[in-house]
């Protein structure tokens, strides 16, 4: 979820991405940054992500319950109708 006082996306920046054990296993470029209301995520953006069966009910499904901890072990709540969130769209740069 999107806290603008924490995140700073920012258009052709390079992010090391770990994996479960903090390991990197590729660096890759954003092409495109944006911060759009929870709500309005869509069928395509969820195909793109890739996950699950693809669909934009399995997105929601993952993220709503992914939010909700997250908000939880925050001592807050997770509230689709005001929840903003950041989406991506990049390259991988290493390793090709």
């Amino acid at each position: 979820m999107f806290k603008a006082k924490t995140i700073y996306l920012v258009k052709k920046a390079y992010d090391v991405i770990l994996d479960s054990q903090d390991q990197p296993v590729c660096i890759i470029q954003n092409d495109q940054v944006s911060v759009v209301n929870y709500l309005d995520v869509d069928e395509q953006h969820a195909f793109a992500e890739g996950e699950g069966d693809r669909t934009l009910a399995s997105w929601r499904k993952a993220h709503d319950e992914f939010f909700t901890e997250e908000c939880k072990s925050e001592g807050t709540t997770f509230d689709p109708d005001t929840a903003k969130v950041a989406l991506e769209k990049f390259h991988l740069v290493y390793p090709k």
